[in-house]
């Protein structure tokens, strides 16, 4: 019992990870270390870059980056004049469920206010897919991959092996279902049939927020999307999970407003937005982001959709007019 390695999610916890990624997280937990050192958010060129890379998690932990965090160095970019776009680096096989609705809705209002442009450097998997795809668009490195769209859940059964320790353990509880699903006794169908329920509920949300975020319908997801399975960039890119294959200096570059050498203003600036980033990041924001509905995600993002066709008109417009020599 001593060489237990015990998960850091709660019993039962639903999870949006790639069972490979859990399966390395554990590995790390054993040896006693960080899995990773989390970067911290930094500006380049007037471009706000948070990495979201490991585990993501709803709490401050060694073994993940918390989704809160991320949220607020967000919000904080989208808030700061002078920031023209938001990049999103992301190397995650995902996390825990909770936390990702929150932050995939604080990416949607900051991307009515500055672009998000995410990008799967290489792994953008279930949790990480899932708020990735609230971003104005969404790439993916060449040797990237992403989706593992679905929730799980796991319940460990150790009656037996503590029967055949001589251990009896004894549940003192008030509340019908208090207690349900614990790990010394075995579950019950009525107790895993209400774990479906919460399983299937979790994933209505996952499949429905992502058709919302990449303009399809949900059983175009259910169908196209790799059914839990992630799929390799190009692949990705034809069912329609990415809008593209980019890399992050490609994106830092085309967003970024430095056309050459840096200059001595584009620096300083640089580490005035930096400085106001790792602020949100390691002491939290101001949010004045509040709880959606589903009605109002439909309408943020229509609304952003019709701002992009603008946006695009505009350019045509300005490419033809500049074509034909006009001033």
């Amino acid at each position: 019992m001593e060489n237990r390695i015990v998960s850091p999610f709660r019993n039962n916890e639903v999870l949006a990870i790639t069972e490979e990624g859990y399966r390395h997280l554990l590995t790390e937990m054993a040896g006693g270390r960080a899995s990773r050192q989390h970067p911290e958010p930094k500006a380049r060129g007037g471009v706000a870059i948070i990495p979201i890379h490991g585990t993501t998690v709803y709490f401050d932990s060694h073994f993940g980056v918390n989704t809160v965090r991320i949220g607020d160095a967000i919000e904080a970019a989208a808030n700061t004049k002078g920031i023209s776009r938001i990049i999103l680096d992301i190397d995650s096989p995902g996390g825990t469920a909770a936390g990702n609705i929150e932050l995939a809705d604080r990416i949607l209002v900051a991307s009515m206010k500055t672009p998000v442009v995410a990008i799967a450097n290489p792994l953008a998997a279930s949790a990480a897919y899932y708020f990735g795809s609230a971003a104005n668009r969404f790439y993916v490195t060449p040797s990237g991959d992403g989706g593992s769209i679905g929730t799980y859940t796991m319940h460990v059964d150790e009656s037996e092996m503590l029967k055949k320790m001589g251990i009896k353990i004894k549940i003192i509880k008030a509340g019908k279902f208090k207690a349900e699903g614990n790990s010394f006794q075995p579950l019950t169908p009525e107790s895993e049939k209400y774990i479906q329920s919460q399983i299937n509920e979790l994933n209505s949300d996952f499949v429905r927020t992502v058709a919302r975020n990449r303009g399809v319908s949900v059983s175009y997801v259910e169908e196209n999307f790799g059914q839990g399975r992630t799929m390799v960039a190009r692949q990705a890119v034809a069912a329609g999970l990415f809008d593209g294959i980019r890399t992050l200096p490609n994106l830092i570059a085309q967003s970024s407003n430095e056309k050459g050498q840096r200059s001595v203003r584009s620096m300083t600036n640089d580490a005035r937005f930096t400085e106001k980033l790792q602020e949100a990041w390691h002491n939290g924001y101001a949010s004045q982001f509040e709880h959606m509905s589903d009605a109002r995600r439909d309408q943020l993002v229509l609304q952003r959709r019709d701002r992009e066709k603008v946006d695009r008109i505009k350019q045509l417009t300005a490419g033809l007019h500049n074509g034909n020599g006009s001033r």
